[in-house]
């Protein structure tokens, strides 16, 4: 009999915990309110004026005296004299003034802008250009095309290329020698391609001009080699021209600044 009690009230509890663990939570109680103030009694009314009796003074009051009446006052100031009417007269109306026109200003006489007349012991001089604009400028109209080149140093039959040479490209205009860029060789030998002023191509078909190119000079440095120089390379207009140096290294006996090896130009139109 013990055992099923127990049983029993292990059973009561097993089932309060499942009844427990499903129901929902209860809410939390909410806070206290505060206490509430009792309401306010209304302000009063303000309270009317007392009414008083007419003419009504304190005791100690003084008796106000009545105001004297003054006599009144007559204007003894004469009156204004009207000045006596002016009869009217009729003036005769003018006419308006016509404004005289301006006077037209008169021209200039016309003046003699001839040529005056020399004697024969002054004779005017003709502006005489020096050579070296004249020489400009005749190059200047010859060559209004553009050609490009660009220049290639190598050694060992071009089998290996020099890099960081430095090359200087020349032009002659009469007695004069005018620089017109200066360039260093890339890891490959090569320089950038550069432009020149060139005569036009349509030279060419001209019996009478022998020449239908431009020249320039073309000086290479690079250091443990001999200095190199390439005269009167052609330039043609619309034409990439290649212009090689194979370069010669120096003997450790030679200085560098002892001989400098010109050659003719070898160009090819690419």
């Amino acid at each position: 009999m013990s055992d099923f009690s127990e049983l029993a009230r292990k059973y009561r509890e097993e089932m309060l915990r499942m009844y427990s663990m499903h129901r929902p939570p209860m809410p939390p109680p909410p806070p206290p309110r505060p206490p509430e103030c009792p309401p306010c009694p209304p302000p009063e009314p303000p309270r009317p004026p007392r009414p008083q009796p007419k003419n009504f003074l304190p005791a100690n009051a003084e008796p106000v005296p009545e105001p004297e009446l003054s006599e009144p006052v007559t204007d003894s100031t004469p009156e204004p004299q009207l000045p006596e009417p002016v009869a009217e007269t009729c003036e005769t109306e003018t006419a308006p003034e016509i404004p005289e026109e301006p006077e037209e200003p008169e021209e200039p006489e016309e003046t003699d802008f001839t040529e005056p007349v020399l004697p024969d012991y002054i004779q005017p001089e003709t502006p005489v250009l020096p050579s070296e604009w004249q020489a400009q400028e005749e190059y200047e109209k010859r060559n209004t095309s553009e050609g490009r080149l660009y220049i290639v140093a190598s050694a060992a039959d071009s089998a290996y290329p020099i890099p960081g040479a430095r090359v200087t490209i020349y032009t002659r205009i009469g007695d004069k020698t005018q620089l017109n860029y200066l360039l260093v060789t890339d890891e490959s030998g090569m320089t950038p391609v550069v432009t020149l002023p060139a005569p036009p191509a349509a030279l060419s078909q001209d019996p009478d001009n022998p020449v239908p190119y431009a020249v320039c000079d073309i000086k290479i440095y690079a250091s443990g080699y001999f200095r190199e120089e390439a005269h009167d390379v052609p330039v043609f207009a619309g034409v990439t021209s290649r212009q090689e140096f194979q370069m010669i290294p120096l003997p450790l006996a030679v200085d560098e600044d002892t001989e400098t090896i010109v050659f003719p130009s070898a160009t090819g139109g690419v």
